[in-house]
């Protein structure tokens, strides 16, 4: 993989990346701002979250995406009844002879991609499974460490469940995408005209017309980190307003105790997001306008506390979105 990296250019792998949002947005109506959230989440190594009613094409989104992105997939519908084996792999039996419970490694512990379907359907066990697959990239026995080739993982649900002990699990996910109702006039006739010549719905698939390797995401996961020589530069006042905008999003009640926030897990990725949307966009340098096109687009606060009583989380998602970047507007 080395060898092949040293070969590439981030004009050809952008290029792809760019190329692949293309092809999706042709068949997933409306989908420019998820492709846009997507494509950051990915360079960025954080793991997408998307929250919204049902039939509105999530999962034929996150399944377009994750076959054009090459190496070893993972795909499961969680339910309550799914346990650890049908996700993780199989009882070690010849451990089992000495007394010993372990897995033999297989599914999502393989992949370099996932897609976790229906995630909030799966019992406590499975959830809890998923916080060091998905935060360390490793899967945990007892003192026992088994590291996984888990290079991205993208999740999906209609519904979502918002107190103390889920924050950890949603936490492992930076990027969360609010998924409405497509309403525009003009997407819904695109969408009807797209159905009855066959390209929605139950459409025969077909060999995808460009692919995104390995190699080209480490590539430019290199580029986005500064560990290649050609870094994207990021301004340090440009930084410093990203940090300022992240800070004023911070709420309490008023016995201090924080009821919005961005937490320090998300708050790390505020510089690469800042540098993968200027990447995207073929420059070199970030400036102002990706403060306004991605950070506010992107790192969503999380809202501490039980909000379902109140209103769809995925509305929360998109109002948070909406005032995050107001800040943003007013700060610059």
């Amino acid at each position: 993989i080395d060898e092949d990296r040293e070969k590439m250019t981030i004009q050809d792998s952008v290029e792809r990346v760019n190329k692949v949002a293309e092809e999706i947005q042709s068949m997933v109506i409306g989908s420019e701002e998820a492709m846009r959230i997507a494509r950051i989440a990915l360079l960025a190594d954080a793991h997408l979250l998307m929250i919204g009613l049902p039939g509105e094409a999530k999962s034929m989104f996150a399944n377009e995406l994750l076959r054009r992105l090459e190496g070893k997939k993972f795909a499961i519908t969680l339910k309550p009844g799914t346990s650890v084996e049908q996700m993780l792999g199989l009882p070690d039996f010849a451990a089992l002879k000495k007394s010993k419970y372990s897995l033999v490694p297989r599914g999502l512990p393989e992949a370099n991609y996932a897609f976790l379907d229906e995630t909030f359907r799966a019992n406590p066990l499975i959830l809890s499974a998923l916080l060091d697959i998905l935060n360390e990239r490793a899967l945990k026995e007892g003192l026992d460490r088994i590291d996984t080739p888990l290079m991205w993982a993208i999740a999906a649900s209609n519904f979502v469940v918002v107190d103390e002990a889920m924050d950890a699990f949603l936490d492992r996910f930076p990027f969360r995408l609010a998924v409405g109702e497509v309403n525009d006039p003009y997407d819904m006739y695109r969408i009807a005209r797209a159905h009855g010549e066959g390209k929605a719905g139950l459409r025969k698939l077909t060999k995808p017309a460009t692919t995104v390797s390995l190699n080209d995401v480490l590539y430019l996961r290199e580029i986005v980190n500064g560990q290649n020589s050609h870094g994207i530069d990021l301004p340090p006042h440009v930084l410093y307003l990203a940090n300022q905008i992240a800070s004023q999003m911070r709420s309490t009640d008023q016995k201090g105790i924080a009821l919005k926030r961005i937490s320090s897990r998300t708050r790390v990725h505020i510089p690469d997001v800042l540098r993968i949307s200027a990447l995207l966009d073929g420059r070199d340098q970030v400036n102002f306008q990706d403060l306004k096109n991605s950070l506010s687009y992107c790192l969503v606060p999380s809202i501490m506390g039980d909000i379902t009583k109140n209103k769809a989380f995925f509305e929360g998602v998109a109002e948070r979105r909406q005032e995050l970047a107001k800040v943003t507007n007013k700060t610059l």
